[in-house]
């Protein structure tokens, strides 16, 4: 994989659709605890920035998906799912709409300055009493993309939290407790609040 051009890339695009439609996802229900636990996280209205296509939308009801790549957009919109290009997002929606703004599996993709841009970009879609739900790889699951940046732990998130004048809820981890992220795929899902 060319990771030159980073996320926004065809190579990326292909790179992260063989591993998205690899067969076993078609006959095991791999999806449940993810569903389960974005649904614990998250409610209301939902933006999930960084859609790509779709893992996330396809759990809830009230979502919508923003991406800069253009073949994870095309991808979510061919299996029915409400998601835009940037440009196109910003066009047709308002300011303070959303209840949740959902970043799974982003911010570990670019530096903390831009994490911070990012994330500061969309706080105008969010209600005053929404929420931001963060989702990062943790331990072993870091290493698992060419394409990570910066691996986030509490500490840089908290500092995140206070750079944008938000409140740092709490963080727990999916589908293990933090100890076994060392070993296996985990998560750490972070909850932000005004």
């Amino acid at each position: 994989m060319n990771t030159k051009n980073s996320t926004k890339s065809k190579d990326y695009a292909d790179y992260y659709l063989k591993k998205f439609n690899i067969w076993y996802r078609k006959v095991l229900p791999v999806d449940v605890p993810f569903s389960f636990i974005a649904k614990r996280a998250c409610c209301g209205k939902i933006l999930d920035i960084g859609c790509g296509p779709g893992r996330y939308l396809k759990f809830f009801k009230n979502a919508v998906g923003v991406d800069h790549n253009k073949i994870f957009i095309e991808y979510a919109k061919k299996n029915g799912f409400e998601a835009y290009l940037i440009n196109e997002f910003k066009h047709k929606f308002d300011s303070l709409l959303f209840d949740t703004l959902l970043f799974s599996h982003i911010l570990e993709h670019m530096n903390f300055e831009n994490a911070i841009l990012l994330i500061k970009e969309y706080l105008p879609y969010l209600n005053k009493n929404g929420r931001i739900v963060i989702v990062l790889p943790d331990g072993k699951s870091y290493h698992n993309d060419p394409t990570h940046v910066l691996n986030f732990t509490p500490v840089e998130v908290k500092l995140l939290a206070k750079e944008l004048g938000l409140t740092f809820k709490k963080v727990f981890y999916h589908p293990f407790p933090k100890a076994f992220g060392k070993w296996l795929v985990n998560d750490a899902i972070y909850i932000l609040t005004f």
